[in-house]
């Protein structure tokens, strides 16, 4: 499971590099020393989605890094999955006239021309955490290489079940750009290494309560399925309460990236 600790590290860096290519340092007045509102440097992030552990971490960084960095942090975003939602926030940040805003991306189509709009007037677009490499963004953070986080889910899932069995996946938003780069990579991994692993269906899922249906669905269709992957950190609550709930805890493998105390 990914570590708080690792999350405020890649929100902190992503602060870091914002600070680094705009050039930008907080400016004092020269009567009382005092820093003029005006002049402090702006930096927003908008998340996948607001009130889950996974973005908590990153936001609970940033606030630490943009202490230590002297500029103004703003976190906003969608209270449930919306892509047009996150859309909606970044317009309004960039009426704001913030200096830089990063993005966590939901859907490259509806947040690109946000990515445009945000680079000609000025400000200094970033993604982190979900990618949307055709856009103009400046630079993206990530936490680790998409390939490594879709091939280790594969090879942990693997080492549970010897290396064959019938498996299912919970994703998150099905337009989420991470989180279908990295199933991509287990697709890849299992057609290069695990031929006897078979994935019966993928399913969609963006709070854990449609997890726990998903996952429940993905049992009564398939009562031999092996295991289950929940893909992004609001799946894996719900996927893993379905099994113990199914008393099947044990017998169905579950792996999935998260929080440890949201388990």
């Amino acid at each position: 499971m990914l570590k708080t600790k690792r999350l405020s590290i890649l929100i902190a860096l992503t602060l870091a590099l914002v600070l680094t290519i705009t050039g930008c340092t907080s400016t004092t007045s020269g009567g009382d020393n005092e820093s003029k509102d005006s002049d402090k440097i702006k930096v927003a992030f908008i998340p996948q989605i607001v009130g889950i552990p996974y973005f908590t971490a990153m936001e609970e960084g940033a606030k630490k890094a943009a202490e230590e960095f002297g500029v103004e942090f703003i976190y906003s975003g969608p209270v449930e999955v919306s892509a047009a939602e996150q859309s909606k926030i970044m317009d309004s940040l960039i009426r704001q006239e913030v200096d830089a805003i990063a993005v966590s991306v939901l859907d490259s189509s509806s947040i690109n021309p946000m990515i445009k709009k945000a680079k000609e007037a000025g400000l200094h677009p970033f993604t982190t955490d979900s990618d949307s490499p055709d856009s103009e963004r400046e630079v993206y953070v990530a936490q680790a290489l998409d390939k490594d986080l879709g091939y280790t889910l594969i090879d942990r899932l693997a080492e549970q079940l010897g290396g064959k069995g019938d498996i299912g996946i919970v994703s998150g938003d099905p337009t989420a750009t991470n989180l279908n780069t990295w199933i991509k990579y287990m697709q890849e991994r299992i057609e290069e290494k695990y031929p006897e692993l078979n994935i019966l269906d993928i399913r969609y899922a963006t709070t854990s309560e449609q997890s726990l249906k998903q996952a429940q669905e993905l049992m009564i269709k398939y009562p031999d399925i092996d295991g289950l992957i929940a893909v992004a950190s609001i799946n894996i609550p719900g996927v893993a309460q379905a099994v113990e709930q199914a008393g099947k805890a044990g017998e169905i493998a579950v792996i999935g990236y998260g929080s440890p105390n949201t388990v």
